[in-house]
């Protein structure tokens, strides 16, 4: 057991500073080492900590069995002692972790019951860190759904908590939230600079991990104010963190939002060209601005031996293939 919670602390340590790959060796470990005692109470912490970290490297479904069977244990279990913890309860954490992991993969209903239930637990509880960690989860949860006035109140009362018994890590976090959702509800001045504020903290405190989800935030922000430019910088750090931690849970989201900022900067060049644009530039803006753009045949119409490449795959012009060749030669 003495081994099992130094383990835990140094799983807790390497986690928070977003070195996953170390942190998984060390939640095996833990996991190996809870079969081998054959202890339910080891064996609930250890699946919620490889939760956790299997969360975090974008493997939901592994992460969701874990989480299930941490909850199972935890339910049979009485209220662990605080020995098990280096900050929230791990069995309010394991539920938290299951909401998240739930909306990811599309159970919303299921992740809304088990974040309530989440939160109703830690109330109950009074453990600060616990009921600060679940007041974050319901309010990045909010914002998932969209729900940015229900995520600024959730967020001001995490920083209502941090303020009153000096929790500056969970100010921090709750700084961050705030201004996402200002910046998500028209004032994306202050919310950038409420980001910046608490990211400041954050990365203080020594915290990696989530740094890319802020950054995605902070970005898409910036592109709502024109800085696009600057937007671009912030997705390429929060790129490069997801490449060097292995948090990929955020990765998609980063990639739609450079999307989104490309289009963006694509708009500006087409209103304010340069002068003289590029030629390259100038298919691609009127593209996005005419219904009926003047592509050159050849991309209207590309040659059969463009649509039967593999590289299309199913895509629009695999599917003209496939046409094209029952009008002509009937069924390959």
């Amino acid at each position: 057991p003495d081994l099992f919670h130094v383990l835990i602390g140094l799983w807790a340590f390497y986690f928070t500073r977003g070195e996953l790959l170390t942190a998984r060796t060390l939640a095996e470990r833990l996991l190996r080492l809870a079969h081998t005692a054959d202890n339910p109470a080891l064996l609930a912490v250890a699946h919620g900590n490889l939760q956790f970290t299997l969360y975090s490297q974008g493997e939901l479904t592994a992460a969701r069995v874990h989480g299930e069977q941490a909850l199972t244990q935890f339910a049979a279990l009485p209220p662990l002692p605080l020995v098990f913890s280096y900050g929230p309860d791990p069995a309010v954490r394991a539920q938290s972790c299951a909401a998240t992991t739930l909306h990811a993969l599309g159970y919303l209903d299921q992740a809304w019951q088990q974040s309530r239930a989440a939160l109703a637990a830690a109330q109950e509880l009074g453990h600060l860190q616990t009921l600060a960690a679940a007041l974050q989860v319901i309010a990045g949860l909010h914002g998932a759904c969209q729900e940015w006035v229900e995520m600024q109140a959730r967020s001001a009362e995490l920083i209502a908590l941090a303020v009153a018994h000096g929790l500056p890590f969970w100010w921090a976090v709750g700084q961050c939230n705030h201004g996402i959702a200002l910046a998500q509800q028209g004032n994306a001045t202050e919310g950038i600079n409420q980001i910046r504020q608490g990211l400041a903290i954050y990365r203080a405190a020594g915290a990696t991990v989530g740094i890319p989800r802020i950054l995605g935030w902070l970005a898409e922000a910036c592109g709502r104010v024109g800085e696009i430019d600057e937007g671009f910088l912030v997705l390429e750090e929060a790129f490069a963190v997801v490449k060097r931690n292995d948090e990929r849970i955020w990765e998609g989201e980063l990639y739609r939002r450079k999307g989104e900022l490309t289009l963006r900067k694509l708009s500006v060049l087409l209103l304010h060209p340069p002068s003289p644009l590029p030629p390259l530039f100038i298919l691609p803006l009127l593209s996005l601005h005419s219904p009926s753009p003047p592509h050159p045949p050849s991309l209207l119409h590309p040659p059969s031996s463009i649509l039967r490449s593999p590289l299309m795959g199913e895509g629009e012009w695999g599917k003209k293939s496939r046409k094209e060749r029952r009008k002509v030669g009937g069924k390959r």
